[in-house]
């Protein structure tokens, strides 16, 4: 009974990868990973909005990208949000190879980014949307809200079909 107990535990043991080294799956990036490593600021990447000096009423400073994550960080800070360090944040192109990954850009290579305070989710977020309805005929604009720290996709935005006269 005992030699069945011990040869159980090992077979257990095998099955669950108990102490096989074989943690290789921990060892390979994500793609939202290897997206934040390609994309990084080490590899002449900024946190710019898409399409660069994209502006929501604000001035037409040509420091948009400083202004926006300053104010996103200050706007976290002041809301109790978490992830609030701006130099922690991910730049927009990662986030928008993110969005892409998980096929919320659809076939499309014109899109918005733009990084905002999520009151929601309590944290930064880099907004995606990609513009097929607007600079198309007609299209379904879809988007996602990606986490401007981690890069989690934290929420879709669909606006379904979008149609210029």
């Amino acid at each position: 009974m005992r030699l069945f107990l011990f040869l159980l535990a090992i077979l257990t043991c095998w099955l669950m990868a108990c102490g096989n080294g074989d943690d290789d799956d921990d060892d390979d990036p994500t793609a939202a990973e290897q997206c934040i490593e390609k994309y990084s600021p080490e590899n002449g990447y900024d946190w710019e909005t898409i399409p660069p000096g994209l502006s929501y009423g604000d001035d037409d400073d040509d420091d948009d990208d400083v202004s926006m994550r300053e104010h996103a960080e200050e706007q976290c800070r002041a809301n109790g949000g978490e992830y609030c360090e701006s130099d922690d944040f991910i730049t927009s192109r990662a986030a928008l190879c993110i969005a892409q990954d998980h096929g919320y850009m659809g076939n499309t290579d014109v899109w918005d980014v733009w990084m905002v305070f999520h009151y929601g989710y309590k944290t930064v977020i880099w907004a995606t949307q990609n513009l097929l309805g607007e600079k198309f005929l007609c299209g379904d604009s879809r988007g996602a809200n990606i986490h401007a720290t981690t890069g989690e996709v934290l929420g879709e935005m669909d606006m379904g079909a979008i149609c210029d006269p």
